[in-house]
């Protein structure tokens, strides 16, 4: 089950690591071989002083490149 909008953070967490498993164990077939894939995620909240995603959605970008610089195939979360 997804999180509704009012989920927190641990709960988004919880769905991108859901979704960066599935796809780590998914096959894409390419003629003869096997492509893997992977997948790094950001996950970030409103704040409370927030009136706008657009901060949090800052937040969860930043948070996707520490994941590709911290090793690629994670989920980081803004903190």
């Amino acid at each position: 089950r997804d999180p509704a909008p009012e989920a927190d953070v641990a709960q988004a967490v919880v769905v991108a690591e859901r979704l960066r498993l599935a796809l780590a164990e998914a096959a894409v077939p390419d003629g003869e071989a096997v492509i893997r894939l992977t997948a790094s995620f950001g996950v970030a909240g409103l704040t409370p002083d927030e009136t706008t995603a657009d901060a949090a959605l800052l937040r969860a970008d930043a948070a996707a490149y520490d994941a590709k610089r911290g090793g690629r195939n994670r989920t980081v979360s803004a903190g």
